[in-house]
Order: structure tokens, then C-alpha cells, then sequence
């Protein structure tokens, strides 16, 4: 379906969701989070797409995009409101788009150097958390990496908190308990981040979601950035090396 740009409101207002989906070994991986989050977003910004949940009837559309294809591959999922209306629509229907691209998955474990933005700081909103289309501060977020020439750049909220890092979630490890910023920092509801979350309970590890300084990292045990193409360790920040001694976040790093 082709889209038409001068009506489309994802276009003209970012007025529209998106999942990036990773098909790996034959499976739609974190496929259940994924619908959890889209259709919480959908929720949020009142979108009529109640038939999308119903019966399965995403999960076959996707389905049938793949039915012939064996290789890794990237599936996007993007949801956008019917045209009408300027800020303010005229309806709340939707359209949506399958698309499918090609997917290298990363090195699973990466031992990476990271730095601060120095120009991009996020803020919580009604939909911080979710995948929406307007993605602008983390594409500047990602000039600037690129210009500063280090492999990922961690982003703080207007108050000085950690919040994520550019594509990623973040977790620290302190003396055997976890810490990751709560939403109210302006960061992703990641689905690898759920995932996390959802082990970390199971097998009954402190788990600390909050507001922290970035003094907070300088002195972890050990840092990850996770997203749902892989985890990566952050051993420096700013040139300043990071201890990597972890502990209970070793269910994820398969680590001796």
C-alpha cells in the first residue's frame, strides 16, 4: 500500500506507533511484549484498533509476510491515524504497514566505551515510554554519536537523571542488587528491558527502578545496555574504565 505523505498524519504530526520485531531462529522473538507495548500505546493515543488484538489477527498478518522465509529478518510494524483534522483528527481509526527487512544480528556480548549527550536530554510525558514516529531526539542523539566517534551515547532526563542510552535500556549492578531508571525519567518501556524485569523477579533478585545521578554509574559493578538485538557492556564512559564484576546480572551475559 502506498502511503500518501501530503495526508498522512504519521508523516505531517508523528501521529503514529511503530514495533521492530526480530525474526531469529524461525520465532517472532518477544512477540507477546511487543503486542503488550503496541497495544498499550494504541490505548494511549486513542487509537481505534481493537480488530489488531482480536483473534490473533496481527500475529497472522505478520505470519504471513514470513510464511517463506527462513533467514533472520527485521519486521516493522507501524500504526498511524487515518487522515483528518490538523492537531486535532477528525477520527480515531487507524491504518498500519508490514514492512520486512534484512537483520545482522549484533555481537550478543560486546564490551563497548560510551559517552554522555551533551545536547539531548529526555522529559516524561504521557508517551516517553512508548515507540512513537516522531523519534527526533534520538536521531540527534545519534548525530552526535556518530560526530563524537563512540560506540553508543547515554542519555539523562532535565534533571540530571540517567534515562537510557541512544537505541537501548540500561541496567547497573551495585553489591548484588539492580538498578534501571523508572519511566518517569523519559526512557523507552523496552521489551527486552520487560524481559529483564520479568527474570530478575523470577529468580528473586532487588530489583530498584528510580530517579538516579549519573555519579550512579561511576561506581557500579558492572553496566549493560540492552535492546532487543542484543546486550552490550559498557567497560568505559567518558574514558573513565568500568568495572565489569557482575553478579546477578550474569543470567543475561552467560558469564563463568
Amino acid at each position: 500500500m502506498e502511503i500518501k505523505t501530503k495526508e498522512n498524519r504519521a508523516f505531517r504530526y508523528g501521529d503514529g506507533l511503530f514495533e521492530t520485531i526480530i525474526f531469529k531462529n524461525k520465532e517472532l522473538q518477544f512477540w507477546n511484549l511487543h503486542l503488550e507495548r503496541l497495544k498499550k500505546g494504541c490505548e494511549i493515543l486513542h487509537f481505534n484498533a481493537n480488530l489488531l488484538f482480536e483473534n490473533d489477527f496481527l500475529k497472522i498478518k505478520v505470519l504471513e509476510k514470513i510464511e517463506y522465509i527462513s533467514e533472520n529478518k527485521k519486521i516493522r510494524i507501524n500504526i498511524w491515524r487515518k487522515d483528518g483534522g490538523l492537531y486535532t483528527p477528525k477520527t480515531n481509526e487507524i491504518d498500519f504497514k508490514i514492512n520486512i527487512f534484512d537483520f545482522e544480528p549484533q555481537i550478543e556480548i560486546e564490551n563497548i566505551e560510551v559517552g554522555i549527550s551533551k545536547n539531548v536530554f529526555l522529559n516524561y510525558s504521557a508517551i516517553s515510554m512508548l515507540k512513537t514516529t516522531n523519534s527526533l531526539l534520538y536521531v540527534l542523539a545519534g548525530i552526535e554519536k556518530n560526530e563524537r566517534k563512540i560506540a553508543d551515547i547515554l542519555l539523562l532526563d532535565n534533571h540530571g537523571n540517567i534515562s537510557e542510552g541512544n537505541m537501548s535500556n540500561i541496567f547497573w549492578e551495585k553489591t548484588g542488587i539492580v538498578y534501571t531508571p523508572s519511566l518517569r525519567c523519559g526512557c523507552i518501556l523496552g521489551v527486552r528491558r520487560a524481559n529483564i524485569l520479568n527474570i530478575l523477579k523470577d529468580n528473586q533478585v532487588q530489583v530498584i527502578e528510580g530517579e538516579f545521578p549519573v555519579e550512579n554509574l561511576y561506581n557500579a559493578d558492572g553496566i549493560i545496555l540492552t535492546n532487543v538485538a542484543g546486550i552490550k557492556i559498557i567497560n568505559a564512559i567518558e574514558g573513565k574504565n568500568i568495572n565489569s564484576k557482575f553478579d546477578k546480572l550474569q543470567y543475561f551475559l552467560k558469564l563463568d
